[in-house]
């Protein structure tokens, strides 16, 4: 579920309705009068994955992974959040896309289980861990605070596992059962005992048995 927009998946097909002022349903047009969409289940061309974490909707955003491993985006392009290195915020969200458009070339997209207003994260098949959009409070963890219009490495590490982005932070898994957390530290969302803002991914405890049903339950 996204703002105003729902999406599922069944058999290798995809279903998406609700409200499309930005062309985020992926049907190429855009609704006028901004509240008008789609009232039921429509079918979104192409294959896609069915498996968990390979859609996600955010605000007037939508991506999704196909089952070739490739990752696409549509909507809304606010601070280069669709990864296709474009845009600005305003005038017009430059680079909005109203049907689905390919994120870059690889193959190897794995997750994603959740996207913020402005910026993304995915893990790919090899774990590495990728973010664009709004790197403000330094959400995108790059240890710095400056955005990305496309996806960019967080770190070296390649055993990331899920990743759970809302509200300019990120609390994310790896395979060995730690958890980590970076961005906006907001009433302690962060789990660091403090109300600090890191920029780039920092361990929560010391814990080695984090599942990740943990992150999918959020």
């Amino acid at each position: 579920a996204g703002e105003n927009v729902m999406i599922a998946t069944k058999s290798g097909n995809e279903y998406i309705w609700g409200q499309n002022n930005y062309g985020q349903l992926g049907f190429n047009n855009v609704a006028s009068p901004a509240h008008a969409g789609l009232s039921s289940p429509t079918q979104l061309p192409g294959t896609w994955s069915s498996s968990a974490g390979k859609t996600c909707i955010g605000n007037y955003t939508t991506y999704a992974i196909r089952t070739n491993g490739t990752l696409w985006s549509w909507g809304r392009n606010f601070f280069g959040n669709l990864g296709h290195n474009q845009g600005n915020p305003s005038p017009g969200y430059p680079g909005s896309k109203s049907s689905p458009t390919q994120i870059g070339t690889n193959t190897n997209w794995n997750q994603m289980l959740h996207c913020d207003v402005h910026a993304t994260s995915a893990t790919k098949t090899d774990g590495t861990l990728w973010a664009w959009g709004y790197g403000g409070l330094g959400a995108l963890g790059k240890n710095d605070v400056v955005g990305y219009s496309s996806p960019t490495q967080v770190g070296s590490d390649t055993n990331w596992s899920r990743v759970f982005f809302l509200n300019n932070c990120q609390v994310a898994s790896k395979t060995n059962g730690t958890l980590w957390s970076w961005g906006y530290n907001g009433s302690g969302r962060l789990g660091q005992n403090n109300l600090t803002q890191y920029s780039s991914p920092t361990q929560i405890g010391t814990d080695t048995t984090w599942t990740h049903g943990s992150l999918e339950g959020s």
